[in-house]
């Protein structure tokens, strides 16, 4: 019974290591860089009035490129893609001309004197979110980070190799048992 038990285990050995190289390549890639809001990221909040929504426009530095490039999007219509680590459905940013811009306060101190009519907004230097202060409260919100996604073509053309360097290493593994237990058994069939 033992025997068999140890026969079953190594058997079934490269199936618990097999795929791990795979498994690295798609899961923990180093081949997507992050696109994150500058420092400072030059925040500017847009009333947009008619859609009920409100334009963030901020810098953003693409750790691919090692650049900076302003970006514009709709706040209330990419909520759910933000919260995700998606980036939002960006939108030009020179529709800043089109809405009003919302005060924007560094340093907020509540029931200080110096509060502007609300809606406003304060963001703290170096950080990446922002709150936006309404008649009835307060809302945070967080800039877009966000993984640039090209890695993805870099992961489909390697996957190939990894598939068969893993099936390279089972096949290894179970000629490496096979053998071992064809040695153990007196190896039967050799021509002596």
């Amino acid at each position: 019974m033992r025997r068999k038990l140890q026969t079953l285990v190594l058997l079934l050995l490269p199936l618990l290591t097999g795929g791990c190289l795979t498994q690295k390549l798609w899961t923990e890639s180093a081949l997507d860089e992050w696109n994150e809001p500058a420092t400072p990221a030059n925040l500017r909040v847009f009333d947009a009035g008619v859609r009920k929504d409100f334009l963030v426009v901020y810098d953003e530095r693409s750790g691919r490129h090692s650049t900076l490039r302003t970006r514009a999007y709709f706040l209330n219509q990419n909520l759910d893609r933000l919260r995700e680590k998606h980036a939002p459905r960006f939108a030009s940013p020179g529709l800043t001309n089109n809405f009003a811009a919302l005060p924007l306060l560094h340093q907020f101190v509540i029931g200080g004197s110096n509060a502007p009519a609300r809606p406003f907004v304060v963001s703290t230097t170096n950080t990446t979110s922002f709150a936006i202060y309404f008649p009835d409260g307060a809302e945070e919100y967080q800039l877009p980070v966000y993984a640039d996604n090209v890695g993805g073509y870099e992961r489909a053309a390697l996957t190939p190799l990894a598939v068969t360097a893993d099936v390279t290493m089972d096949a290894s593994i179970v000629g490496g048992v096979a053998a071992y237990f064809w040695l153990y058994t007196g190896a039967p069939g050799l021509v002596r």
